[in-house]
């Protein structure tokens, strides 16, 4: 994937667009993406279910994210023009800002899926 990215993101799950962005390559972690929403659309019940799951993270509260990353990856997330799955979306609404990965992050390293997939 090139370095400047500007593409659609959709939920396959009902085939919605969710997002129009600008994101580009981070150099140096591997597959993460990030940079602006242009156009959001985005659900708020997803804003805040990724909300919940940052919040999660840094309360150090790891037993619920099984359950609140499941609800996201029902959405099936995915950059559309490319058709490249993203992970670990988050979105800073106020500012219109965005990150994500394009392979899944683990401690075994980065994998094509999510383990709860």
């Amino acid at each position: 994937m090139e370095q400047n990215i500007k593409d659609y993101i959709i939920s396959k799950r009902n085939n919605k667009i969710l997002g129009f962005i600008e994101v580009y390559k981070d150099p140096k972690i591997p597959f993460l993406y990030s940079g602006k929403i242009i156009q959001n659309n985005f659900p708020k019940e997803l804003v805040l279910m990724l909300d919940e799951y940052v919040n999660a993270v840094n309360d150090l509260t790891f037993s619920i994210l099984d359950e609140i990353e499941e609800e996201i990856s029902k959405y099936n997330l995915y950059l559309d023009n490319r058709n490249i799955k993203i992970f670990l979306p988050h979105i800073d609404e106020e500012n219109q800002e965005i990150s994500f990965y394009t392979k899944y992050p683990s401690s075994s390293g980065f994998l094509d899926n999510s383990p709860l997939n």
